[in-house]
């Protein structure tokens, strides 16, 4: 074999290689976190925290009414939006408490808090939310019923979900 052939197969080594290696895919662009806060503070029912962070509640009886473990009648139309804008964000991980506060018992409020999010858990999962974004903790208390706090770290939905098997 001559150089020239062992340059021309050198070539086409390479090449063939890079062909393989296949398209050069790029991690999506984080949107800015007050664009991200315009969008979920546009969803129906949804309460933004004051602040920097991305953190939103339904509050009161906008969700469930008190000591319903279903959301109430309707309650689809403020949940399929927020799982479309979740799915529609892959590198934002969610960590959510689901709260139950009836005045019956502690212990009631916790088992309920923990029907409600079971449920919840099974909901987004079923409209396609990945099963590590979006973590929920039940919690006996004052407070909103569902309260969510987002951002890209899923070490955060991590220690949340640890927490979540605690309360269980």
């Amino acid at each position: 074999m001559t150089l020239r052939h062992l340059l021309v197969l050198l070539v086409l080594s390479i090449v063939g290689l890079a062909a393989c290696a296949g398209p050069r895919t790029t991690a999506p662009e984080r949107p800015d976190v007050q664009v991200l806060r315009q969008r979920f503070g546009e969803l129906p029912g949804v309460v933004m925290a004051p602040g920097q962070e991305l953190r939103f509640s339904y509050p009161g009886q906008v969700l469930f009414s008190t000591g319903a473990a279903l959301p109430l009648a309707g309650g689809t139309a403020l949940l399929d939006p927020l799982a479309r804008l979740v799915v529609a964000h892959p590198g934002l991980y969610f960590r959510g408490t689901v709260r139950a506060a009836t005045g019956i018992s502690p212990d009631y409020d916790q088992r309920l808090a923990r029907q409600r999010a079971a449920l919840l858990q099974r909901y987004f999962r079923n409209r396609g939310v990945a099963a590590g974004q979006l973590t929920l903790a039940a919690q006996a208390g004052e407070g909103p019923p569902l309260e969510l706090q987002g951002d890209y770290s899923p070490a955060a939905a991590a220690s949340s979900s640890s927490s979540s098997e605690e309360n269980r």
